[in-house]
C-alpha cells in the first residue's frame, strides 16, 4: 500500500474522495451514495451509467458548482480553489462573441491567468484544437462540433487542472465526434489536464481509460475499460452491470474464441482495425 501511496502522490492528485455522502440540504434527500475516488493529473475517466444513475450529480458536486446546497459527510481533499469548468451539449448555445475570436478574447478577460498576453494565449489553444482557421468566422456559421471547440477552448482559457464534459457529442455526427473527442485527449495529454468525460456512448473508450459506473446514485465500478469489459468465467462486469456491450467488444471476442490474441481490447471499429493489424 505503501508504494500505491507514492505512486498517487507522484502522479498530483487534483480530488480525493472518501466514504462521501452528499445529500440535499434544503430536502436532506441523498443526491450520492458513499463512495471513493481520486483525480489525478493527466487522467482521462469516463463516467457512464444509465439516465438518472448520477452522473451529472457526481460531476457537478466535484466541479464545485452548487455546493452551498449540499451537506458533505465524509472526507474531501480538492487541489484547486474555485469551480471547475463543466461543458454541456448545449453550451455552446450561449457562445458570447460574434466570433470565434471575440468569444475566445471574452473568456481571456473574465478568466485567464494573464500570465501571457490574450492574443498568443489564443493562438496556442486554437492551433492545438485546430480551430485556428475558424477564428473570424461568424459563430452561426460553425457546425455543432466547431462550436462545441470553441466552448471548451474558453474554458481552457482558465488553465483548469481538470475539465468536465458532459455528454457533449451526443448530437454530433459519429466522424465529427471523433475528431472532437481526438483533439480533447491531445491537447490535454499534451498538458497533463485531467478530464472527466461523461457519456452513454460507449465506443468512445479506449481500453486504458479510467472508468466510474453509476447505478441509483452509487458508484459500482473504478477500474481501467478493458477491466470492466474482459470476460472473466464467462462474463464480465459490464455484464453483471446490465451495460450494454459495445459491438467491437463482441467482434473481439468472437476472434479471441478463434484464437486471435487481442491485448488490447477495441471500442469501436477504428480500433478493433488497428488490433487486428497489429497482430498480423
Amino acid at each position: 500500500m505503501k508504494g500505491e501511496n507514492n505512486i498517487i502522490q507522484a502522479r498530483e492528485i487534483i480530488f480525493r474522495a472518501e466514504a462521501l455522502t452528499v445529500t440535499s440540504k434544503l430536502d436532506q434527500h441523498i443526491l450520492l451514495q458513499p463512495f471513493t475516488v481520486t483525480i489525478c493529473c493527466g487522467q482521462w475517466i469516463n463516467i457512464i451509467g444509465h439516465n438518472g444513475s448520477g452522473k451529472s450529480t457526481l460531476a457537478k458536486y466535484i466541479s464545485g458548482h452548487e455546493y452551498d446546497r449540499l451537506r458533505i459527510e465524509g472526507f474531501e481533499h480538492r487541489n484547486f480553489t474555485g469551480t471547475l469548468p463543466i461543458i454541456t451539449q448545449t453550451t455552446s448555445e450561449y457562445l458570447l462573441g460574434s466570433t470565434p475570436y471575440e468569444d475566445l478574447v471574452i473568456s481571456y478577460e473574465q478568466f485567464g491567468s494573464h500570465h501571457i498576453g490574450y492574443a498568443e494565449a489564443i493562438e496556442q489553444i486554437a492551433s492545438a484544437l485546430h480551430i485556428d482557421h475558424l477564428l473570424q468566422l461568424p459563430i452561426e456559421q460553425l457546425s455543432g462540433g466547431e462550436r462545441q471547440l470553441v466552448a471548451i477552448a474558453g474554458c481552457l482559457m482558465m488553465e483548469t487542472p481538470l475539465l468536465i464534459l458532459d455528454e457533449i457529442t451526443s448530437m454530433l455526427a459519429p466522424r465529427a465526434k471523433q475528431v472532437v473527442m481526438q483533439q480533447i485527449r491531445t491537447y490535454c495529454a499534451e498538458r497533463n489536464i485531467a478530464v472527466i468525460w461523461i457519456t452513454q456512448q460507449l465506443d468512445e473508450l479506449q481500453y486504458s481509460d479510467t472508468v466510474w459506473v453509476m447505478d441509483k446514485l452509487a458508484l459500482r465500478f473504478v477500474g481501467s475499460a478493458q477491466q470492466l469489459f474482459e470476460e472473466e468465467a464467462g462474463t464480465s462486469e459490464a455484464e453483471r452491470l446490465q451495460l450494454p456491450i459495445p459491438w467491437a467488444v463482441q467482434k473481439a471476442r468472437e476472434l479471441i474464441g478463434l484464437g486471435h490474441s487481442i491485448t488490447q481490447l477495441p471500442f469501436n471499429s477504428e480500433q478493433l482495425v488497428k488490433e487486428v493489424h497489429t497482430v498480423e
